[in-house]
């Protein structure tokens, strides 16, 4: 009943994250996907092509993912409107962007979040990663703060 943390390489898992996605965000929030296959229940998208991709798993179900992206592989989300280019000399090749964090409701509160972050955490610092940038809503702030992220930037919509 260990929960375990893989960075996902075969297609297999990752297409395993991509239904989880579906699951958390369209079955649980509700939330609107601009990726969406509401046909084969998955969100897929462009970044994660450059991106390395973490699951959480406890036997064998897969509870939980985390996506990280480094600039030195391709363009970041919203890279302009987070104005990373004032991050030099940092920027471009020691700059990540770590999206997607999620577990299923039913693991929400076990040590699964911790576990994907400190699996990203411990993949930018072998690779020389020195700033990792993330976006959240207001009301995981503290969370993110306590993790050890800084807010540079004003709110934005």
């Amino acid at each position: 009943m260990a929960i375990s943390v893989v960075e996902a390489h075969s297609p297999e898992d990752k297409e395993r994250i991509y239904r989880l996605r579906y699951q958390v965000y369209v079955e649980e929030m509700g939330r609107k996907q601009s990726f969406a296959d509401h046909e084969n229940r998955k969100i897929r998208e462009p970044y994660d092509e450059t991106a390395h991709l973490f699951l959480a798993e406890e036997d064998g179900e897969i509870i939980g993912t985390i996506r990280t992206n480094f600039r030195q592989d391709g363009p970041l989300e919203c890279e302009d409107l987070y104005n990373l280019e004032r991050f030099a000399p940092f920027y471009p090749d020691r700059i990540s962007m770590t999206t997607k964090l999620m577990v299923k409701h039913s693991h929400r509160n076990s040590v699964a979040a911790s576990y994907l972050a400190v699996s990203a955490y411990k993949l930018m610092r072998e690779t020389g990663i020195k700033l990792d940038f993330i976006d959240t809503n207001p009301h995981l702030v503290r969370l993110y703060q306590q993790m050890g992220y800084r807010i540079y930037k004003e709110n934005i919509n």
